[in-house]
């Protein structure tokens, strides 16, 4: 699967507002972390970059979305975060995120010659669960956050093959910069949510792969996605996969840190998921995915390098009736 929605630039303006200095840094750093856990949900393929490795066993066929205009499903993204930091001198610093529900109703608007899929999107409810193990200081600023994209609408359009061509939300004159920027960040997600299908005929046991260039918040990933077709029943196949991500050594400038650098020498993360898809809707009815990443940076606040190191526990979950 490619996985699901973030709130994370929203999240991160509230995270990064003002406090003492050492707090301040960690808070950001979180942020940090939050986005790279969230990476396949921002990873968009293109034809050119889903390479069918094994056709699979007889027979086969193409597997194609194909719903019809007026159909309508509810979808509810969930996402859980654990982080652990360690900063320099610091003592080291365990993060968990409270966690983030965010339920959205997309509607068939019409079906192009082509077999794209045209549809609406309203994000109904955004919000963040009372969980008494959720580090204290950052659960009201996210339950805040979360409320500023409720209510939000847009337009979207996906290919028949699960490759989002196009999504406009259109938010209300006068928001908020960091809620614009949150905005962005769950355009890229929602329009991500199905997982690319093959051009070619597949039968169970077929492979293929997507390798995706990502960009977000400063850093450049590159994230290699393996689907495999478990089982083929009707209009619903099963698919699992395997998620690899990698990093260069770059520089990294985000703008939950301002006047912060953050020199990445080592970013790595590795993950699983599944999804069952039902070609007949436009989004999955379930899929999942457990994933864990590990960097190592120095952060040089001021002139003042810092080693920093980050693990991350990333359940990502979608369901759609």
């Amino acid at each position: 699967m490619r996985t699901t929605s973030s709130p994370t630039a929203s999240v991160g303006a509230v995270l990064t507002a003002p406090q003492p200095a050492v707090s301040n840094r960690w808070r950001g750093l979180a942020v940090t972390a939050l986005l790279l856990a969230l990476l396949p949900a921002l990873a968009a393929a293109s034809d050119d970059q889903a390479k069918l490795i094994e056709a699979g066993s007889e027979p086969r066929k193409e597997l194609r979305l194909h719903p019809k205009p007026g159909d309508k499903q509810t979808a509810v993204m969930t996402i859980r975060v654990a982080i652990d930091l360690n900063i320099g001198e610091m003592p080291p610093q365990a993060i968990k995120l409270p966690a983030v529900k965010i339920t959205s109703d997309i509607t068939v608007k019409s079906i192009s010659a082509e077999g794209d899929i045209i549809y609406d999107l309203l994000i109904r409810n955004a919000s963040a669960g009372d969980d008494p193990g959720a580090t204290p200081l950052v659960v009201e600023p996210i339950k805040s956050a979360l409320a500023a994209i409720q209510g939000l609408s847009g337009t979207g359009t996906l290919s028949s093959r699960g490759l989002s061509k196009a999504l406009e939300i259109k938010p209300p004159a006068g928001t908020a910069p960091q809620t614009l920027q949150a905005i962005d960040e769950i355009k890229e997600c929602l329009a991500m949510v199905v997982s690319p299908l093959p051009k070619e005929p597949v039968g169970v046991g077929a492979r293929w792969e997507v390798t995706t260039p990502v960009k977000s918040q400063g850093m450049k990933v590159s994230q290699t996605t393996t689907y495999q077709l478990a089982s083929l029943e009707g209009d619903r196949p099963a698919l699992k996969s395997t998620i690899e991500q990698r990093a260069s050594s770059q520089k990294v400038k985000n703008p939950a840190l301002p006047g912060i650098t953050l020199n990445l020498s080592k970013m790595a993360g590795k993950g699983a998921g599944s999804v069952t898809l039902d070609l007949a809707q436009t989004l999955p009815p379930g899929s999942s995915a457990d994933i864990d990443t590990e960097l190592d940076m120095a952060m040089d606040a001021g002139g003042q390098p810092q080693p920093v190191t980050m693990k991350i526990e990333t359940h990502l979950g979608f369901e759609a009736k």
